[in-house]
């Protein structure tokens, strides 16, 4: 049994630093979109790419946590991974 714990983890690639966490008991797209908010708010910085993962949270359907910042902050969201070529 136990309890379940949700990381959000928001890192700055070029560093490699750990810029923004977060620990919840509960996945929810409201919570990750408050954390990317507060990091942008906390550094000053207001990224040119934000990538996700394929998680719940950020890629939920009209509610997508990236692309409902995007209109508010004028960052662009990447995609998760490439698609592969088969043959």
């Amino acid at each position: 049994m136990g309890i379940w714990y949700h990381a959000y983890v928001i890192t700055d690639i070029f560093s490699r630093c750990i810029i923004g966490h977060t620990v919840e008991l509960a996945e929810a797209a409201e919570r990750a979109e408050g954390l990317i908010r507060e990091t942008i708010e906390c550094s000053g910085i207001v990224p040119h790419t934000v990538h996700a993962d394929c998680g719940t949270s950020m890629t939920r359907g009209s509610r997508n946590t990236t692309g409902s910042c995007t209109a508010r902050t004028g960052y662009t969201s990447s995609a998760p991974r490439p698609l592969p070529t088969c043959g």
